[in-house]
Formats: structure tokens, C-alpha cells, sequence
């Protein structure tokens, strides 16, 4: 389980979260909602170690706080999707999914190709020429290629089409069915609903309790919770 408790954390001497405690399980997806400036990317930024930061971050049992990143990353088998998704554009897709890799591994780019068939149509387009959407994509065919135990996405949907928000929140199935921990960052609440088993309110740098996904009713109360805040 990946998890925090206390989190606080700083820009400089500006306290951007006061105290955020969550749970990623196994196979799960929490998603971590609220309006803009609520503090969401900046709790995946403490995470992380990409700021200063109080409380703890837990991988499995571990405390991680005092880990550099590279080591979270990589011991904690953390994958990362930030909203600028981090892609090469002058790079080709295949090379963009086989960057971080130790050797071509054809039969993990033919299972990128086989659950996101639009990739193999593009496989050797520059990225720079693609969609938001067919980015996006390849960001998740990267992510998945690194056998992660935690996803942490933040803002999957931001700037894409209908369309395109439909087939990264399909993918998004991908990695809970191989028992992957999702971590997904959203400003969209009935969207995110849609994908998540688990949704908690971030409001002002503090996160509420978590509600189930399936209760409508609470879904709900966390709705008219996140519009009538001031964050």
C-alpha cells in the first residue's frame, strides 16, 4: 500500500498542504479530488520529495520520506504521469516507449500495441505530431512497460477531448486488473467516480475521509463539499 499521513509541505516558506493522509491499495484506484489550488499536484509532489515536506510517505511498509526521488521511484516501483507527461516530442513513439528500458523487449511493445491499437498506427510518428489524447496514450504504454506497483496520475483528462478522456480513463483498467495501485489526481468528480474505488476531497490542503466510488449519495455530499469550498 502506498500512503501518507500528516503530509504537510512548503514552497519556501509558504505551506502549499497542511495535513493530507491517504491510502492507495493494491488493484484500487483513489482518486484525489478538488478544485484548482486545492494542493493536488503538490501532494504528489511531497510524495515524491519534489519539495520540503513533514509527515510521512509509506511504500509497502517502508518509510520513504527521507528517500531522494530517484529512489522513490525506482524501489518503491512508482510510475508518474504529470500533466506535461513528460514525452520526447523529436523522439518516435517506439523510442519514447522504450526509453528507461534495459533492452528492446518486443513482446512488451506488442502488448502496448495490443491494448492501445491506435499506438501501433503511430508507432514510428514523431510524438510531437500526435493528439493530446494519442500523447497521453503513449505517456501510459511508458508507464505500463516499467511494471509499476503505484500509478500516480495527475490530471489525465486536462486538455483533451471527450473522446480522448474516455479511451485514458479505459486504459487507466489496464493497470488495476495487474494489481496495480492507482493514484489518480482529478479536478473532474463524476469522472473520476466513474473509474475510481475510492474518491477523497482535498480542500484548502487537507483531505477529508474517503467515500466509495458506488455510494451516489456521498459522491455527491463530496460534490456540493468541493463547489462550496474557497480553495
Amino acid at each position: 500500500m502506498l500512503e501518507t499521513k500528516s503530509l504537510a509541505a512548503w514552497y519556501g516558506q509558504t505551506q502549499a498542504i497542511f495535513d493530507v493522509t491517504i491510502s492507495v491499495r493494491p488493484g484500487e484506484v483513489l482518486a484525489l479530488v478538488g478544485t484548482n489550488g486545492a494542493g493536488k499536484s503538490t501532494t504528489v509532489k511531497a510524495i515524491l520529495g519534489l519539495v520540503r515536506s513533514s509527515g510521512s510517505v509509506i511504500v509497502d511498509g517502508d518509510s520513504i520520506g527521507s528517500w531522494p526521488t530517484h529512489r522513490r521511484v525506482k524501489q518503491g516501483d512508482i510510475a508518474v504521469l504529470h500533466e506535461s507527461r513528460n514525452l520526447f516530442g523529436e523522439l518516435s513513439v517506439k523510442e519514447n516507449l522504450l526509453l528507461g528500458m534495459e533492452r528492446s523487449a518486443a513482446a512488451e511493445i506488442a502488448e502496448v500495441e495490443a491494448i492501445f491499437p491506435i499506438i501501433t498506427e503511430r508507432m514510428h510518428e514523431l510524438v510531437g505530431s500526435l493528439s493530446g489524447g494519442q500523447r497521453q496514450l503513449v505517456a501510459l504504454g511508458r508507464a505500463l512497460l516499467s511494471r509499476p506497483r503505484y500509478l500516480i496520475l495527475d490530471e489525465p483528462s486536462l486538455g483533451l477531448s471527450p473522446a480522448s478522456v474516455e479511451i485514458v480513463y479505459g486504459a487507466i483498467e489496464q493497470f488495476t486488473s495487474r494489481n496495480v495501485g492507482v493514484l489518480l489526481i482529478e479536478q473532474n468528480i463524476h469522472r473520476a467516480a466513474k473509474a475510481a474505488s475510492w474518491l477523497q476531497l482535498l480542500t484548502i490542503g487537507r483531505s477529508g475521509a474517503p467515500v466509495p466510488a458506488s455510494d451516489s449519495a456521498q459522491v455527491e455530499q463530496l460534490m456540493d463539499a468541493a463547489f462550496g469550498a474557497t480553495a
